[in-house]
């Protein structure tokens, strides 16, 4: 690899980083970068990128990242960010290309501990962003690992779009977005402004032009032109820091007479400080299962699993079919909570028993607080992330709630020092507005409950079978799970009957403005009339319970 490789390749992975940035020296009546001497943001920085035959598209290469910003000078034409990289994995396919940044000494990085002191970036008020990687450890152990993947891959997968212009105060005011390296000029639309955010969809430039792409050996240029793209972004309206970002892009990629196509996933969140703490998870959750379709253009039937539904009616009333707000009524058995730590997996788990019942649905746990401590009661300063929350799963702790959370930073976790772990638990309640049903008709039908939305489509080809959309947000449509099913089947699909998107793909978008949705869809048979539904309207506020969680028998083991 020559050195104008490196550079190029360099310049391509500092656009990461700069997807924060709303260049400072702009317009008064534009949002753009302002950060205060000593603030600083963190985020998660997800990719998925695949290519194949014609016909067929896999999930090549996926990398998260995490990553602290803060400003490191201010002069009148530019700004430095010193970045602290805190987290990275890349996978191909299902392998693990790069792991888990602090997984084992002989997967980590082997200069990873220099890794979060020598890796800035200057931005400067025309929109150029200057890395610092000449003497940076990070970007060194990035081009050594040339045997499992390309600098350019992961150039491009870090390479969400550095914002080079301001963004206008005003709803259907446009802005060019360019700087998207190997994507074309795009372009942002302001669709809401309020007090505290500037939300915009990012679409395809009306001078979109095929752009090469750094990649290939022989005479012969790779090229590719934008088929499809679907965006959204919100800013800070004070700041400019950037909140949440989903960019999904296919291209058609050219190389001599072969054209395969590209699908690329690039979404960005704002975590808080502490990264443990937050409703962020339900992001990453997302992102983990948002793996590309396995062909962009077959029946989205190919992609499905049989979805269980209760067959006995329950014989609830109203009130019944959600868990109760009473916060102390659903953690009756919180002086029970353990905590395990599984060294093979590198993670922590923390297990707090759960009153609800199979036939409700649970509403939303995270964590607002943790602390862990030593042998000696001393609070230990562990940067951890939480990566999943499961509500309601039975094992052999009984009914609970489970929440995992990973390390971040680059050195070999020392999990024998973890003596006590204490948390506040933050979980959000709904409320039940109404039980009601949707037709199954022999014509589209649908519905609305707030921001809620569901949908039944009868199959043309196929009598007696129909897909169930349900599009939620705060307020949302569910299943009634007290409800008898025994004439119907369901089978759950991953890809949207009439969009390129995936299920989770579309979730992400909604997700910038409301971080409780999500869109299901169900493929159903069988000789009914009509399909059981409930509406609920969840808080907008978690309620909040201490739990002190005691060793279980895997921490046992690890401090004996």
């Amino acid at each position: 690899m020559n050195k104008e490789h490196i550079r190029y390749t360099a310049r391509l992975f500092s656009a990461a980083f700069t997807v924060i940035l709303l260049v400072a020296g702009k317009p008064s009546y534009a949002t753009s970068l302002e950060p205060e001497n000593g603030s600083q943001r963190q985020y998660y920085i997800g990719m998925r990128s695949g290519t194949g035959a014609s016909d067929t598209i896999t999930d090549k290469l996926a990398i998260e990242n995490i990553a602290r910003y803060g400003l490191r000078t201010r002069n009148n034409h530019a700004l430095t960010l010193n970045i602290e990289p805190r987290f990275l994995r890349i996978t191909s396919g299902v392998s693990d290309v790069l792991y888990e940044s602090n997984r084992s000494k002989e997967r980590e990085l082997t200069s990873a501990s220099t890794m979060e002191t020598d890796f800035g970036l200057e931005v400067t008020s025309d929109g150029n962003a200057t890395p610092n990687t000449e003497n940076s450890a990070f970007w060194k152990t990035i081009n050594s690992r040339q045997d499992a993947f390309t600098s350019e891959q992961v150039g491009q997968a870090l390479s969400i779009p550095g914002l080079i212009t301001s963004l206008p105060l005003e709803v259907g005011a446009t802005a060019a977005l360019n700087g998207l390296p190997s994507l074309p000029e795009m372009t942002l639309t302001v669709t809401e402004i309020t007090d505290e955010w500037i939300t915009a969809n990012i679409s395809a430039s009306e001078h979109t032009q095929p752009v090469v792409l750094p990649i290939g050996a022989d005479e012969n240029e790779v090229t590719a032109n934008l088929v499809e793209s679907h965006g959204r972004i919100r800013i800070n309206r004070d700041t400019g820091w950037l909140e949440s970002l989903a960019l999904f892009i296919e291209q058609a990629v050219h190389h001599g007479e072969r054209t395969v196509p590209r699908h690329l996933l690039l979404y960005v969140t704002a975590l808080p400080d502490d990264t443990a703490t937050g409703e962020n998870f339900l992001d990453l959750l997302r992102f983990s299962s948002s793996g590309l379709p396995t062909s962009l253009k077959d029946d989205p039937t190919t992609y499905e699993f049989e979805y269980t539904l209760p067959e006995v009616e329950t014989k609830a009333p109203l009130n019944n079919t959600q868990p109760t707000d009473d916060i102390e009524t659903l953690f009756p058995d919180r002086d029970q909570a353990i905590y395990r730590i599984d060294e093979g997996d590198n993670v922590l788990i923390l297990r707090v028993p759960f009153n609800i019942e199979d036939h409700q649905t649970p509403g939303y746990a995270s964590l607002s607080e943790l602390t862990l401590t030593d042998a000696q009661g001393e609070k230990i300063e562990f940067p951890l992330l939480t990566t999943d929350v499961l509500q309601g799963v039975r094992n052999t702790d009984g009914v609970t709630i489970e929440i995992r959370l990973k390390p971040l930073g680059w050195n070999e976790v020392d999990w024998s020092a973890i003596h006590g772990v204490s948390a506040t638990l933050a979980y959000r309640t709904y409320t039940v507005e109404e039980q009601l049903f949707i037709e199954l008709a022999d014509t589209p039908q649908e519905i609305t409950r707030g921001e809620a939305t569901a949908k039944t489509i009868p199959l043309e080809s196929e009598p007696n079978q129909w897909r169930l959309v349900l599009e939620n947000q705060q307020d949302q449509l569910m299943i009634d799970r007290s409800a008898g099913y025994k004439d119907i089947n369901a089978f759950s699909t991953s890809r949207l009957y009439d969009s390129p998107l995936s299920l989770t793909e579309k979730s992400f978008l909604y997700g910038i403005t409301d971080p409780l949705s999500w869109v299901m869809q169900l493929r159903l048979e069988g000789d009914p009339q009509r399909f059981p539904l409930i509406h609920v309207k969840y808080a907008d506020v978690p309620e909040y319970v201490d739990v002190t969680f005691e060793p279980g028998l895997s921490a046992r083991r690890l401090m004996d």
